[in-house]
């Protein structure tokens, strides 16, 4: 089975990835801030914020 890299398609309509390794690392490093400061309390914004980063595109 081949592998194939680059867009996918699905449902007619072509998706790929639009991250990249300093935009994941900034948003990491913000998120780690933010809940320091925050005592934990926007913990779940961060992940949101990092999980968010990491969808695709459709």
């Amino acid at each position: 089975m081949p592998v194939e890299f680059g867009a996918l398609t699905k449902y007619g309509r072509s998706s790929f990835f639009d991250g990249g390794l300093f935009e994941w690392i900034g948003w990491s490093i913000l998120g780690f801030i933010v809940t320091a400061f925050s005592l934990g309390i926007l913990y779940p914004w961060a992940l949101v914020m990092v999980y968010g980063w990491k969808m695709l595109v459709y």
